[in-house]
């Protein structure tokens, strides 16, 4: 025994049962600045002070009594006066018949805790340095954004005016650049406040819907919202945060995916207080290994992609630790080539608070005429949600919600759906005809066309409110044309009626 503690690199003691000093190697004996002779048949009370003392060996008696091993964090006053950190380990060793030893290693980590110190307070100062140079930053890029927009009032040449869009696009790039440093050093040092004030949550996804479809169409994709058959309708928190987590979701589907939908699924249960905001994409996907590692700072996944990809890789990070200050988690399935799902999970915080909707709006039936099956069902799970029936094979009477996409709206056939319209020869009303976003004026020329006729144009996303009210003006004519018609049961269904 005595071999082997002297061969161990930290300073070490074996006492007996009466937590006597049996043996102590020489890296003890110079932490103590005590020989061998000594310290051995000793006990903590003749080497220390009684307050030392009694920490030490109530320390060690559990030990000895219970068998289970103890760790302690410990500053020591040498005699030279100086004070040294030391981590001590206690453990019982069995011995022969019902004899024990306890042996103590204490390893001096001085240097690692004056090293810590050392880089927390780095830390401290890189983190005051990165906020100072934010604000700092922000304020003359704001300054040179605003003399921008100015600029593109005025009468410039095409080359002029591209050139002015690029100074717009790249400082508000290196805006969200800062931001994301801004935040994360917020996050980093403590600052971040939380606002907690009720918030809807249809209005806040429909927000963000309508903040991002300009950006997913540039892409070539399509972008729409769904919902569970039942979903939360109010919550209490941080809006702004949740939006801030949701469009940074959206956006990294929208860079991530080359071509099909990126959905927006909100859903969630009152009762067990959970909200659920999930955006699904049909993109490149994520190997398991990439799945954690895309949650790191300045970490991006490289994914071929010909879509040019911008920010430092902040993202993510500042959206875990955001979810995670708010009492939420962020989650992600994925499969290398298969799309990815991220969901946002919040509690909704709403206690015994359960305002519900008030459903003063007539529920008529409803059905889905839309092209592309993915964003039918979108439409369809949103209707249900609030308690619409969405029907099929029946003959009776309902709105019909037509989407047109770009290839629908050519000169020739817009000129040709103002046609039908006018001479009354559209087979599908009352209707409500859905445009793309960025087609205001196709949607106000055949709102024209369809003044005095039950038929209202609205652009995508529609939000719950504007869908609602055209659903509630539609109803009288609804019900006038169902007055000579048979009136047979309809039935659910849930998917593309078109």
């Amino acid at each position: 025994m005595r071999a082997i503690i002297q061969q161990l690199p930290v300073a070490c003691v074996i006492k007996d049962t009466a937590l006597r000093y049996q043996l102590v190697n020489d890296k003890y004996c110079k932490m103590m600045q005590l020989s061998a002779d000594e310290l051995i048949g000793r006990t903590s009370h003749e080497i220390y002070g009684p307050e030392i003392a009694n920490e030490y060996e109530a320390t060690e008696q559990r030990v000895r009594d219970s068998g289970v091993p103890a760790e302690l964090s410990q500053t020591i006053a040498m005699r030279d006066g100086s004070e040294r950190q030391y981590i001590t380990r206690v453990t019982r060793i069995e011995g022969p018949g019902k004899a024990h030893f306890i042996c103590i290693t204490l390893s001096n980590v001085t240097a690692l805790t004056a090293a810590r110190q050392q880089a927390e307070s780095a830390d401290r100062l890189k983190s005051e340095f990165l906020a100072t140079m934010s604000h700092e930053l922000r304020t003359p890029l704001n300054g040179v954004l605003g003399l921008a927009e100015i600029l593109k009032l005025e009468d410039l040449s095409p080359e002029q005016a591209h050139i002015v869009d690029l100074i717009v696009s790249s400082g508000q790039t290196l805006i969200s650049v800062i931001s994301d440093i801004l935040d994360m050093t917020m996050i980093e040092a403590g600052h971040i406040k939380l606002v907690s004030k009720p918030y809807s949550v249809e209005m806040l996804v429909e927000e963000i819907a309508g903040l991002m479809t300009p950006i997913a169409n540039a892409a070539g994709l399509t972008l729409f919202l769904s919902s569970s058959p039942s979903p939360p309708l109010y919550g209490i928190g941080d809006e702004a945060r949740i939006k801030q987590i949701l469009a940074n979701f959206v956006n990294n589907a929208i860079k991530f995916t080359e071509s099909g939908h990126v959905e927006i699924h909100f859903g969630g249960d009152s009762a067990s207080d959970e909200l659920r905001l999930s955006v699904i994409d049909t993109g490149v996907g994520l190997k398991p290994e990439e799945q954690q590692a895309i949650f790191e700072r300045f970490r991006q996944v490289d994914n071929t992609s010909s879509r040019p990809r911008q920010g430092v890789g902040l993202g993510l990070s500042i959206c875990r630790s955001l979810a995670e200050l708010m009492g939420g988690t962020i989650t992600v399935a994925s499969e290398s080539g298969q799309g990815t799902t991220f969901t946002l999970s919040l509690p909704l915080n709403m206690g015994k608070n359960t305002t519900s909707e008030a459903k003063f709006y007539p529920l008529i039936p409803v059905e889905v005429l839309d092209p592309k099956q993915h964003r039918a069902r979108g439409w369809i799970s949103r209707l249900e949600a609030m308690g619409y029936e969405v029907t099929i094979s029946d003959n009776r009477p309902r709105v019909k919600i037509i989407s047109y996409d770009p290839c629908d709206l050519t000169n020739d056939k817009l000129a040709e759906l103002e046609r039908d319209i006018a001479a009354g020869r559209l087979p599908h009303t009352p209707a409500i005809l859905s445009f793309p976003q960025d087609r205001t004026d196709a949607r106000t020329r055949i709102s024209r066309a369809a003044e005095d006729q039950n038929i209202i144009c609205l652009s995508r996303p529609v939000s719950g409110a504007d869908l609602r009210a055209s659903l509630t003006r539609l109803a009288p004519a609804l019900r006038e044309t169902a007055e000579d018609q048979p009136n047979p049961q309809g039935r659910a269904v849930s998917g593309n009626q078109s």
